[in-house]
């Protein structure tokens, strides 16, 4: 009978990551499918400029006083690429994130700031002070309206004074 328990609480664990988005690390990272954007996001929209430098994008946000969207994904996940493909080239968020240093990070590149920042599946966002105190933390795939209120409640909370120096690393 224990071992019926054991097994039973070892599959709902081993199921529960792969509910909320992809898993990583990937089981077949060789598969790389490109798929088109949808016809309504024509390559003139606005889209969110990213840096690929961890080190160089914390700089930035220090010297401008910039919040951080650290956004994690992965070239396998479908849920990744959709995000960047229609929620990051959606007008509101691409408006919003000219307030924020922006920084894509691809969790098989760069596995050791994906666990520094407790990433377990993708996509993943996290949204960091200029300090990099950590300010929210989003998994899985986001819609461009849900993205958009988390980014401006964070702005809002760093306009409304200093924050803790804590930092995540």
């Amino acid at each position: 009978m224990l071992i019926f328990f054991i097994r039973l609480i070892l599959s709902i664990l081993l199921i529960l990551p792969g509910i909320s988005g992809c898993n990583w690390p990937a089981r077949t990272p060789d598969l790389q499918v490109e798929q088109p954007a949808p016809s309504h996001l024509s390559p003139d929209k606005p889209s969110v400029s990213f840096v690929t430098e961890y080190a160089e994008a914390l700089e930035l946000a220090r010297q401008w006083e910039k919040p951080i969207l650290l956004v994690f994904t992965a070239s396998w996940c479908p849920f990744s690429r959709q995000m960047l493909q229609e929620t990051f080239r959606d007008p509101q968020v691409a408006r919003l994130s000219k307030q924020f240093i922006c920084i894509q990070v691809d969790v098989e590149q760069n596995p050791t700031l994906a666990r520094n920042h407790q990433v377990r599946a993708v996509p993943a966002v996290a949204i960091l002070s200029c300090r990099g105190v950590l300010l929210a933390r989003l998994n899985g795939p986001l819609s461009a309206k849900e993205l958009a209120q988390q980014m401006q409640q964070s702005i809002q909370l760093v306009a409304a004074g200093p924050q803790p120096k804590t930092t995540v690393r």
